[in-house]
């Protein structure tokens, strides 16, 4: 619904439920799909934005080297904590 208005959206949810792999998941999809987008994941520990982090960069190394590469760009950043795609 954020998208289809043109706005920006926080979600907010419990620990422990199996959410961060979703989360990792959509937005591995965002920053690979569509173009110009911004990614951000934010936790409020260390250790659980290193987890999420962690099955985001998995999504992303998985999508790099099973699916044909040539639909995704190359990193330009590629960081412990941050990704960065372009030409």
């Amino acid at each position: 619904m954020a998208r289809v208005l043109h706005r920006h959206a926080a979600l907010m949810k419990a620990r422990s439920i199996g959410f961060s792999e979703i989360n990792a998941s959509l937005s591995a999809r965002m920053y690979s799909v569509i173009r110009r987008s911004r990614v951000m994941i934010t936790c409020f520990n260390d250790t659980f934005l290193k987890g999420t982090f962690s099955k985001f960069d998995n999504a992303l190394t998985f999508l790099n080297t099973c699916t044909g590469g040539g639909f995704f760009k190359l990193r330009l950043i590629d960081q412990d904590l941050r990704k960065k795609s372009g030409k």
